[in-house]
């Protein structure tokens, strides 16, 4: 299968929902697929960026293909997909004039939603079997990737613990591609989040990024950057880009 394709289409928003649920569900059971799509994120990226970020990339190119050169005697370290990458740059530059690709609005937001994107705590520990709880159990099931399965079983504890198991369905609801109920679950519990405020805020702003909301996303990712917390220096970066 010619994911290089795939996800061309998908950074261009030109890949149908149902295929983007489809390259969901693969990407979060292939590290490799994980890869090769943020490398792909990053050659796009830095064509639409401009100038100097353009120069670092060709820089960055040019000391790989040193390293490649000084080191073609020994075993080929740099993976195939690397380079097909790397060539669907030259058919990018050739097509984009035509395709409008590097002026599309919604080609920067998803391209910023993905580079920015990552799932909330891979590294949560859950507690021993012994005092292991359903909740315990639903974030188990998000963190091996089991995404649906978990998604029903935060909706189920809902009545319980609406924060906690709201916060996680939403990103539940990212993780399987459906941002729009993503979104709305975020704003609802963010009226009276406590523990999860500011990660609410975060995963909120990223849902308004990825639907072209900017002036909603602008205004969130303004609030995050004044504050004290993790995603502050991220979204410093991020309003600079959105300017």
């Amino acid at each position: 299968m010619d994911y290089n394709d795939r996800f061309l289409d998908f950074l261009s928003g030109e890949l149908s929902d149902e295929d983007q649920n489809k390259l969901s569900e693969e990407l979060n059971n292939n590290k490799e697929l994980q890869e090769d799509l943020l490398l792909q994120k990053e050659i796009l990226h830095t064509i639409k960026m401009g100038d100097d970020d353009t120069m670092d990339f060709r820089s960055q190119l040019k000391d790989i293909g040193n390293d490649f050169l000084e080191d073609k005697k020994s075993t080929f370290r740099i993976r195939p997909m690397y380079w097909i990458a790397v060539a669907s740059v030259i058919t990018i530059f050739s097509i984009s004039t035509f395709l409008g690709l590097l002026s599309n609005d919604r080609f920067m937001g998803d391209q910023m939603f993905m580079e920015y994107y990552e799932p909330y705590g891979i590294n949560i520990n859950v507690r021993g079997h012994n005092d292991f709880t359903e909740i315990d159990k639903a974030i188990e099931l998000y963190q091996s990737g089991n995404t649906k399965s978990a998604l029903d079983e935060f909706q189920r504890l809902k009545i319980d613990n609406s924060e906690m198991s709201g916060f996680f369905s939403a990103l539940c609801q990212i993780e399987l591609g459906n941002i729009i109920e993503a979104e709305r679950e975020l704003e609802l519990i963010s009226k009276d989040a406590v523990f999860y405020s500011e990660h609410i805020d975060w995963y909120l702003s990223l849902c308004y990024l990825k639907q072209e909301k900017l002036p909603e996303a602008k205004a969130l990712f303004q609030h995050i950057a004044e504050g004290n917390n993790e995603y502050a220096d991220k979204a410093i970066r991020i309003l600079k880009k959105l300017k």
